[in-house]
């Protein structure tokens, strides 16, 4: 029997992979017949595939990209203007999963530490934080204006 981390990790691509066709060329979601479209479902589902990449890594679910999924389902909440809060939260969040993590400690305190460059020229004062992110995964997402 699968732990139940693998699962999770299972049911949710098979939901991932169910909610492709609902989602139109410009980002919005498209409801089944008998539902009714809501404001918010951009960026619901901005979050949903933004926190899968950040659980997995994983750029593409069934040779889906999931960057460029996440940008337009972005771009789709950004051009609701009525009702939208809630989901321009839940996009953000979403997009948040595509940046770099830092290392926390079972106390919940950052790990980061200062470090000094070690250039001869660089003074204490000109201390850097570094962060540990995911190597060689950087998607570029790329969020239309409402105002273009």
């Amino acid at each position: 029997m699968q732990n139940f981390a693998s699962q999770c990790l299972d049911q949710t691509k098979a939901l991932l992979k169910l909610n492709f066709n609902s989602l139109s060329a410009d980002g919005t979601v498209v409801p089944v017949e008998g539902e009714v479209s809501r404001a918010d479902e951009p960026g619901h589902a901005a979050l949903a595939f933004g926190e899968y990449f950040r659980a997995t890594g994983e750029l593409h679910l069934d040779r889906q990209n999931i960057a460029e999924i996440v940008a337009r389902t972005i771009t789709a909440q950004v051009r609701i203007s009525k009702g939208s809060d809630n989901g321009m939260a839940f996009a953000c969040l979403g997009l948040l999963a595509f940046g770099p993590t830092a290392n926390v400690t079972q106390s919940g305190k950052s790990s980061m530490k200062p470090r000094v460059p070690s250039s001869t020229s660089a003074s204490p004062s000109r201390a850097t934080i570094m962060t540990t992110s995911r190597p060689s995964i950087s998607p570029r997402l790329s969020v239309a204006s409402p105002l273009a």
